[in-house]
C-alpha cells in the first residue's frame, strides 16, 4: 500500500492499523512520520512506543516518552509508562522515582 499524506491525524489512523495488523516496522514509520508533522500528537507517542515495546526495544520506549514529556510535562500517564519503561531495563531505582514524580503530580 502507498500513500502519500501530510496530515497527522491519517498517518496516525494508518499507523494504527498497521499496529493492530501486528505490522511494526510500518507502523512505526507512519507514526513517526505522523508524530514529526505534529509534536504535539499526544496519542502518536503512545502507539509509538507500543510499537517499540512489542518489539522488545525497551530503550526507545524511554527515549519516546521523554521526547513526550517535552511537550507534555505534566502528564501522569505518560511518567507512569516512562516508569514501566524503566523496570522493564531492570532499572528498579530509577523507575521508583519517576512513579513517585508521577504520585506527586496526581
Amino acid at each position: 500500500l502507498e500513500y502519500k499524506t501530510d496530515s497527522s491525524d491519517t498517518l496516525l489512523y494508518l499507523g494504527k492499523s498497521y499496529f493492530y495488523n501486528n505490522q511494526l516496522d510500518k507502523s512505526e514509520e507512519s507514526l513517526r512520520k505522523s508524530i514529526e508533522i505534529d509534536k504535539k500528537n499526544r496519542e502518536g507517542y503512545f502507539y509509538l512506543a507500543n510499537v517499540y515495546s512489542k518489539k522488545e526495544n525497551f530503550q526507545q520506549v524511554i527515549n519516546n516518552y521523554l521526547l513526550a514529556l517535552n511537550h507534555f510535562p505534566n502528564d501522569v500517564e505518560i511518567y507512569h509508562q516512562l516508569g514501566l519503561g524503566y523496570k522493564k531495563l531492570n532499572q528498579p531505582k530509577r523507575a521508583l522515582l519517576i512513579f513517585i514524580h508521577a504520585k506527586e503530580l496526581n
